[in-house]
């Protein structure tokens, strides 16, 4: 598969949701009881919420759901290794989800109930061997944490080892990129746009389209 990158994950994500029946899993992002304009501004589900034809959203976060559903939002409270709503969609996106769950299989499995046979899951997830977190690594002496008042990363994936997953429970690649979702710093910007243009593979995460074999 020819390596791709892109700046915003959304460049690819919105092309398979434009007028399609969409299932956001793990959406909640703390938009609920957080109030964050800038955050707001980049929130995945609402993005999709604008281009899809329709879109459900599924998260564990009781006080999140709660907190959006009085809002508007078409949001269920359930965890994704699990719950079954009974229908099944065009696609399936999980923005940065996989890394946080203590059953990824169990998850794409569970997916597939939701997905028709048509339909494609969209993974993305942070890159294993991102450049700038690798660097603060060598430069602290220290195991980056991650500090974000949401749930902690169990798993980091590369690009192998996403694919190995998928084959494992029966999805086929059809495509996967890379992504740079902006950098921290104007310095960070200069240092690590080259690296990133030259060496996909060390940049900031992955987006992998997955297709389940019709069966």
């Amino acid at each position: 598969m020819r390596i791709k990158l892109v700046q915003d994950r959304w460049e690819v994500i919105k092309e398979f949701v434009a007028g399609k029946e969409v299932l956001d899993v793990g959406c909640a992002e703390l938009l609920g009881t957080v109030h964050a304009e800038t955050k707001a501004e980049r929130w995945l589900h609402e993005k999709i919420r604008k281009l899809a034809k329709e879109v459900v959203g599924i998260d564990i976060n009781k006080t999140e759901v709660e907190a959006l559903r009085a809002r508007g939002y078409n949001i269920i409270l359930g965890n994704v290794e699990q719950v079954d709503i009974g229908r099944r969609f065009d696609v399936i996106v999980a923005g940065e989800l996989i890394e946080h769950l203590s059953n990824p299989g169990l998850f794409l499995e569970n997916m597939k109930r939701h997905l028709k046979d048509s339909g494609v899951l969209i993974l993305t997830t942070p890159n294993r061997f991102d450049f700038y977190t690798f660097m603060k690594a060598i430069i602290s002496g220290t195991q980056p944490s991650y500090e974000k008042p949401i749930a902690a990363h169990v798993h980091y994936y590369d690009v192998n080892s996403l694919q190995a997953l998928a084959k494992r429970h029966d999805y086929e690649v059809s495509d996967f990129y890379y992504y740079t979702e902006g950098f921290p710093t104007w310095k960070s910007k200069l240092t690590l746009q080259p690296i990133t243009k030259a060496r996909p593979n060390f940049a900031k995460g992955i987006i992998m389209i997955l297709k389940r074999p019709l069966a």
